[in-house]
């Protein structure tokens, strides 16, 4: 995104970045700040795992056909980092990003999105 957190149209990868979460790892409140889309694919796909989280022996999974996911840490929330946002969604800005994958429905189309969500114990 840029200053004002619009969408530039840059996809970056996460390799070697605070936000290369792919083997696993500890995250703690703010390390690092999340308000942004990951880009888990480059169109919708039949519904797949791109999430699993545990907290103490209480595990989430979280699976979608949408090509992007949307994580916000709740850092301007009160209190800060009270929870965590998970939104399963289009690229954003895909409208006026020639290759984000495509958001558009006209009269006619059939729109569906499947989101999983599974809670289960260590």
């Amino acid at each position: 995104t840029d200053e004002a957190l619009l969408p530039t149209g840059e996809v970056r990868s996460v390799a070697g970045t605070a936000f290369d979460f792919r083997n696993g790892r500890i995250i703690t409140p703010g390390d690092p700040a999340m308000d942004l889309n990951f880009c888990v694919s480059d169109a919708r796909l039949p519904c797949r795992a791109v999430l699993w989280l545990q907290g103490g022996d209480v595990t989430m999974a979280f699976a979608t056909t949408e090509p992007g996911v949307q994580v916000y840490d709740g850092a301007g929330g009160v209190p800060p980092y009270a929870g965590l946002a998970i939104e399963a969604q289009g690229w954003p800005d895909a409208p006026h990003h020639a290759g984000f994958p495509s958001v558009d429905l006209h009269p006619g189309d059939t729109y569906q999105q499947i989101t999983e969500w599974r809670f289960g114990r260590v």
